[in-house]
């Protein structure tokens, strides 16, 4: 059995938005690749607010929870002050976080 690299994921949307996509996927009969504009259309948000947070686009691949805090992810950061610093682990929570860790360079 070929196994999917597809993998499902659950999120809250208000109301209307989620009956909307609800609605619209059951027109997947009528649109051979309609799965696939979803994918897309996501893929283009998620690009988005990864540009707006200043994140890496591959920076969802390592990011973890924090184990200070339990509820901020920890990934790769910079120096706001200073854009060209070397690179380290933080929490998204920071300041009310303030968990570091240096990068492992392996």
């Amino acid at each position: 059995m070929a196994r999917s690299n597809k993998k499902g994921v659950q999120f809250t949307l208000n109301k209307n938005l989620a009956e909307r996509i609800s609605f619209l996927r059951k027109f997947k009969h009528r649109i051979d690749n309609l799965d696939n504009l979803f994918e897309e259309e996501f893929s283009r948000f998620a690009s988005k607010i990864e540009k707006n947070l200043s994140l890496r686009e591959d920076s969802w691949r390592s990011g973890r929870a924090c184990p200070s805090c339990a509820t901020g992810v920890v990934f790769e950061k910079r120096s706001a002050k200073k854009p060209n610093s070397t690179p380290f682990l933080g929490c998204s929570r920071y300041p009310a976080c303030k968990h570091t860790e240096k990068v492992n360079k392996g």
